[in-house]
């Protein structure tokens, strides 16, 4: 089960929340979140739902792919 894991879809939309709110600030949280994201990377390249499963999420990678970006490339965020 997923109950006291790491949700990789809660920790993605925490990286792009931070962003949208104040990347400088967040900065520091905006990395650790970024990190652990690329750490639950499966081998086919997408993030699996939480850390006590292996199934690949296209939420959450989509999220966390945006928020990688969002933390690269400032200006993305205009988009929103």
């Amino acid at each position: 089960g997923t109950s006291g894991s790491t949700r990789f879809d809660a920790t993605a939309q925490a990286a792009r929340l931070w962003s949208l709110l104040d990347a400088e600030r967040w900065s520091d949280a905006i990395a650790r979140a970024l990190d652990r994201l690329a750490r639950a990377q499966s081998a086919t390249g997408g993030i699996v739902y939480a850390d006590d499963c292996d199934h690949v999420n296209s939420g959450v990678s989509l999220f966390a792919l945006q928020a990688a970006r969002w933390a690269r490339e400032p200006r993305a965020r205009a988009m929103v």
